[in-house]
């Protein structure tokens, strides 16, 4: 197991689809839509320590990580199998920074992370009118988001582009939602770009709002 695939697992692989014999073309921010929001639209301020599973073209790659929000501050750090910082990335507002601590390129835009995190995270839709059992149509910024909740609880998005590109849907799957409003465990499911990430929340824990 090494620190590439399990950084690049994090999206989508860049070379999941490449020959020995053809380069694939270089990711831009462009290629995976999202109006990326600062982090203070992110509910309350938190330190979850989570488990990222990813699947990419057949294969499976896992790695710890720590994912704290402050304010309009967050930090994502991903963990080499040996508790060690493997990579860092943090937004502030709307500043967007990334720094490897191993001796490896991510092969896309770091800004790629915020965005599935985001997806999976981000209070989206009017809590006024969603249902308690059912589903609730949110238009986004060139999508159709369909929401569905059950007993309450948000169970599944999906998102689809209006126009198609890129074709498919993204799909996030929750599942054992605590006493805290935490879904302990998050299916990830993006078919745009072909993997999918298992999310384990291990341990939750609220922090006094930022001065």
């Amino acid at each position: 197991m090494t620190i590439r695939p399990l950084l690049a697992a994090l999206v989508l692989c860049a070379a999941c689809s490449a020959t020995p014999h053809k380069e694939p073309p270089p990711l831009t921010e462009a290629m995976y839509p999202w109006h990326l929001q600062p982090p203070s639209a992110l509910p309350g301020d938190f330190l979850w320590q989570q488990r990222l599973t990813a699947h990419v073209a057949g294969e499976e790659h896992s790695l710890k990580a720590v994912l704290q929000k402050q304010g309009n501050h967050m930090v994502l750090i991903g963990l080499t199998p040996f508790g060690t910082k493997a990579f860092l990335l943090e937004q502030l507002d709307m500043e967007v920074r990334f720094q490897s601590f191993v001796d490896r390129k991510l092969p896309f835009p770091p800004r790629f992370v915020l965005n599935d995190v985001q997806r999976c995270y981000l209070p989206l839709g009017d809590p006024a009118t969603q249902p308690k059992d059912g589903e609730e149509r949110v238009a986004l910024d060139g999508e159709e988001l369909v929401q569905t909740f059950v007993g309450g609880h948000l169970s599944e998005r999906r998102f689809r582009r209006l126009d198609g590109k890129p074709a498919g849907e993204v799909r996030v799957i929750y599942r054992n939602w605590t006493a805290a409003g935490v879904a302990q465990d998050v299916v990830l499911d993006n078919r745009w770009f072909g993997y999918s990430m298992d999310i384990e929340t291990l341990s939750a824990k609220a922090l006094p709002p930022a001065p």
